[in-house]
């Protein structure tokens, strides 16, 4: 008896192997997809990292060049969001940004000597400007400043916390990096979990 061999054909032309192949390469593209949008997110996050540094060094730049914080006491509104020389209030003058007037002129006046440009005060993560606020410290008994995103993805600063700083979201004891608007974090959270958008606030001063 020979041996017959039997060949069965789709009806449509596409066999069982065509399907499967074409999953695996969809899949594939999937994950690379993933990976690129993981590896786009995480430049980014250094960005608003490396963005936030340079404030800080500008800060410190500034205070050694003219005594005092930039926009502190200064009681003129920025002229096109760049400032002219400040005109101080000695009444303002307290090392706390504590007027809109003062938070406008803490920007304009780190541009208008080079130390920052207008794109360090973009957060890239969500295309908002970043906010200054400053407070005086109990703890150090010395103002404070430090800037602040508009809600972010909390994944992002989960991980900026946990790389750069104690990875605890309420933890303002020497902390650089925590959260403003209710939603916590802790050591043992998995940052890629986080679903929802929180304010990030880092200690620059």
């Amino acid at each position: 008896m020979r041996n017959s061999t039997i060949i069965i054909f789709n009806k449509n032309g596409v066999s069982l192997v065509d399907v499967a192949i074409s999953v695996i390469i969809v899949g594939i593209m999937i994950v690379l997809i993933l990976k690129g949008y993981a590896i786009v997110e995480y430049t980014r996050e250094q960005d608003l990292y490396s963005k936030v540094i340079k404030i800080k060094t500008a800060i410190l730049l500034f205070y050694s060049k003219n005594g005092r914080l930039p926009g502190d006491g200064c009681k003129d509104n920025p002229i096109n969001g760049v400032s002219t020389v400040c005109s101080t209030d000695i009444m303002l003058l307290n090392g706390v940004l504590e007027t809109p007037k003062e938070q406008k002129a803490f920007w304009s006046e780190l541009i208008r000597n080079n130390f920052i440009t207008k794109r360090d005060t973009m957060n890239n993560l969500n295309k908002t400007p970043f906010l200054v606020t400053s407070f005086w410290s109990k703890q150090t008994n010395q103002p404070s400043i430090y800037i602040e995103t508009a809600p972010t993805a909390a994944r992002a600063i989960c991980r900026l916390d946990k790389k750069y700083d104690d990875g605890i979201s309420k933890n303002l004891s020497g902390v650089q990096i925590f959260t403003a608007n209710g939603n916590e974090y802790y050591k043992g959270t998995v940052c890629e979990n986080l679903q929802n958008d929180i304010i990030g606030r880092f200690i620059v001063y």
